[in-house]
């Protein structure tokens, strides 16, 4: 995984827990919204799960970003008002791309 593409989505989940009037006031919340990041659970199972090597990399590189984010290391490279990441453009308008994911505007 792009280090900056989880990176911004961390931030998302952090606008989003901001940004009460549309979504959780918690982490927690947001993430288990329904409809919200349920492929993530799936992915996260799927490397726990998985004899390889690589999977289980690829996942412990993705945990490191994220808490380098939530610990306040890394500056937050997402405008506050991007609330959405998904695989196609929503809400008002597009932020940036990056590795095919489009970061929103809400």
């Amino acid at each position: 995984r792009n280090p900056k593409n989880v990176q911004a989505q961390v931030c998302v989940l952090i606008n989003r827990q901001k940004c009460e009037q549309y979504f959780a006031d918690t982490i927690r919340g947001v993430v288990t919204e329904p409809a919200q990041y349920s492929c993530s659970w799936e992915v996260v199972n799927r490397c726990l799960k998985s004899d390889s090597f690589l999977e289980k990399e690829d996942l412990e590189k993705c945990f490191q970003q994220t808490m380098l984010v939530l610990a306040g290391e890394l500056i937050q490279i997402v405008p506050e008002n991007v609330l959405y990441a998904a695989r196609g453009a929503q809400g008002s308008g597009v932020w940036q791309v990056i590795d095919g994911t489009y970061y929103c505007y809400i």
